[in-house]
């Protein structure tokens, strides 16, 4: 066990106004594991690391959730669909974990009915590929029932379902979750019990001993101050960007990292009244997903190429044919935005081998690389990388992170989530937020939304000062002192995705953001400018 196990007993708050203070412990004596990259490859393995009792840091050099893990929605039989074979013991493996997650984090974790039309040629007809990988994963999900639907129950389920080739559909389960939430509550787990986290710190060189990687040279990006991190074993685990990394390690192999990107659209739910899931095929067998959330539709498509200006034309227009009342138009999309999602590529592999989603590899020099494309399999793809690490290292706790529940779903049980919800849905109305918002609200923030009803009612006055609602200046309060938020985009986009459902409110509030974190942080004149350039970077692509 570390010598520094004491330590680990300290509970550490996830204030970005304590963040000076975390790094000057990191030239302190050197961590078990310093894992780089802030996504949730990399909050995952924080987690399962500190819970073994090993001494973890982790570090990324732009705000947490930033990458391949900035998405806000996504289906998991969508990311299934995605595998390039019918591996069966990879679906149940899969489903395992889909079910860890839905109780260790049950507010992260929404379920929704899910339509797969069967059309005359079609990937979801009867005995079509998809069906069959649907079918049997909803086997290997505690016997999920489903139901064929005749075209005539259709029409009475799903009336906007007016394509005249659906002869008829399948009726399942689906779930959707945030990936970006579940990063922050991966991190405020980890950070609870004795992890420290740290955005905006960039990971310059490597340090190196006898040839082995013990440590960096991390830049504070707010600061430009250079730090020493020494780390008896240290992670990659940045995404698409993590041979940039092993190519200063010199450890690149026949193993590159590449990426596949996904687009998102949001519409307004009024346009297109469901509430199914729906998937579509285009020709190129592409795959649409259409999710009911909220207020909002969202439109997603698998294998996107960001270089085709027609893809958004021809997507509308499937879904158009599909659902002909609700002709939608590229001026009726609210917000859209692109996540590239990491993969392996094998240069000496097959073309059926060559793709791998999740994947890890160790160089020369010990710096192991995570490569996490299917978000469901991050808990254990850090267990069996730890695993190891733990063997060598040890000797430390074997993995228990399949019965951690995660910051945000301390409610009970999955089965009892429900109960929860309606007395928190009942207390926020108690305190004069209407009921729509404190179901957004406890849907967000789980069990931690009584932090929120603490701010709103203690602030009230503070935020109309600011000229902020006082839900929204709760969120901000939040978000700074237990989410580490440095910039107002950290806290309009990646804690909030407010830009994303919610950009008229967003709008409004975005000068009154800027205000009030400039005056708690007391930033520069070239700092609120710095912040301001980021914000209206993301905002102008997810405005297109």
């Amino acid at each position: 066990m570390s010598k520094q196990i004491g330590e680990l007993s300290m509970v550490h708050s996830f204030s970005s106004e304590l963040r000076g203070e975390y790094i000057q412990q990191l030239e302190g004596d050197a961590f078990d594991l310093l894992v780089i990259g802030g996504g949730v490859a990399g909050a995952g393995i924080a987690l399962d690391a500190v819970v073994r009792g090993m001494k973890t840091v982790l570090i990324e050099r732009a705000d947490f959730a930033s990458g391949s893990s900035g998405a806000w929605s996504t289906l998991f039989h969508n990311e299934s669909r995605q595998a390039h074979q019918l591996d069966m013991k990879w679906h149940g493996e899969y489903v395992k974990e889909r079910l860890i997650l839905h109780e260790n984090a049950p507010h992260l974790m929404k379920q929704l009915p899910l339509l797969l039309p069967a059309f005359k040629v079609s990937m979801f007809g009867r005995h079509s590929f998809g069906s069959k990988v649907v079918e049997r994963i909803s086997d290997l999900a505690r016997k999920e029932k489903r139901k064929h639907l005749s075209k005539k129950e259709l029409n009475r389920l799903a009336p906007l379902l007016s394509d005249k080739s659906i002869k008829g559909a399948v009726l399942y389960h689906e779930f959707w979750r945030d990936d970006a939430r579940l990063v922050f509550d991966l991190l405020k787990e980890a950070t609870r019990r004795g992890a420290m986290a740290l955005n905006y710190m960039k990971a310059e060189t490597f340090l190196y001993e006898n040839g082995k990687a013990v440590g960096v040279v991390a830049i504070d990006q707010l600061t430009g101050e250079a730090y020493k991190v020494f780390a008896k074993k240290i992670i990659n685990a940045t995404g698409i960007e993590a041979d940039t990394l092993r190519e200063q390690d010199r450890s690149m192999s026949a193993k590159t990292i590449g990426y596949m990107t996904d687009a998102y659209m949001v519409i307004p739910k009024e346009l297109l009244a469901i509430d199914q899931v729906v998937y579509l095929e285009l020709d190129d067998k592409k795959l649409i997903s259409l999710a009911p959330r909220g207020k909002k539709v969202v439109l997603s498509l698998t294998n996107s190429d960001e270089r085709d200006k027609n893809e958004r034309e021809v997507m509308l227009a499937k879904i158009n044919q599909t659902f002909q009342q609700a002709q939608i138009t590229p001026d009726d999309i609210e917000a859209s935005w692109h996540v590239k999602r990491p993969i392996v590529i094998e240069t000496n592999k097959k073309k059926h081998e060559a793709i791998r989603k999740n994947d890890w590899f160790e160089s020369a020099s010990g710096l192991v690389t995570v490569v996490c494309g299917h978000t469901t399999g991050y808990r254990l793809l850090a267990k069996q990388i730890l695993d190891r690490i733990a063997k060598k290292a040890g000797p430390f706790s074997p993995c228990e992170t399949d019965t951690v529940t995660l910051s945000g779903g301390y409610a009970g049980s999955v089965d009892q989530f429900d109960n929860y919800k309606e007395k928190r849905l009942a207390e926020g109305v108690q305190y004069g937020i209407s009921r729509e918002k404190a179901q957004e609200l406890v849907d967000m923030y789980g069990s931690n939304v009584g932090a929120i009803y603490a701010r709103f009612w203690s602030y009230k006055k503070q935020a109309r000062l600011f000229g902020l609602p006082p839900v929204i200046f709760a969120q901000l309060l939040f978000s700074i002192e237990e989410e580490m938020a440095v910039t107002p985009a950290d806290f309009l986009v990646r804690r909030t995705a407010m830009f994303y459902f919610n950009k008229t409110e967003a709008l409004h509030v975005q000068e009154a953001v800027f205000r009030y974190m400039r005056d708690r942080f007391n930033w520069s004149e070239e700092q609120e400018a710095q912040y301001r350039l980021e914000l209206d970077a993301l905002i102008k692509p997810a405005s297109r």
